[in-house]
């Protein structure tokens, strides 16, 4: 048994419903393939979850009365769906009046692009290109 052929039968493996030759080349398989255990490991720890039948989750859960079962929503009345837009503009705009306040209270830059790019630095302000020191440590490497 080869690897994928091992790992498709995971499932039918946990649930015990493998023959028994068959379950014997799967256990087999495990003990020879460390990654084959690991992820059988990895599957039986996500099995009880991923892989169960809805009965015996009812089962672990206390029967059918203890699964909430999703309820229906209401139906939108004419007048709710009034309000619901009237709550979605008054959203909007807030939304609006916030950026717009945002936006007046930004700082503004104190000079233009155009003052930024044609003034120019003064000359104690440019550094100058500076000599390598007397002893680098690349002088180990180069002998």
């Amino acid at each position: 048994m080869n690897c994928f052929q091992a790992r498709r039968e995971f499932p039918n493996f946990w649930r015990e419903r493998l023959a028994e030759p068959v379950a014997n080349q799967l256990a087999g398989h495990l003990e020879c393939c460390g990654l084959c255990e690991q992820a059988y490991r990895l599957f039986a720890l996500t099995a009880p979850v991923m892989h169960s039948d809805a009965e015996a989750v009812d089962a672990m859960l206390g029967g059918e009365d203890a699964v909430r079962r999703p309820r229906r929503m209401p139906s939108v009345q004419a007048g709710d769906a009034a309000e619901q837009r009237g709550m979605i503009w008054t959203a909007l705009s807030m939304l609006v009046a916030a950026s717009v306040i945002a936006y007046i209270a930004a700082a503004t830059p104190r000079e233009s692009l155009i003052d930024a790019l044609t003034n120019s630095r003064p000359a104690s302000a440019i550094s100058a290109v500076q000599e390598p020191p007397a002893y680098s440590f690349l002088d180990d490497f180069a002998g």
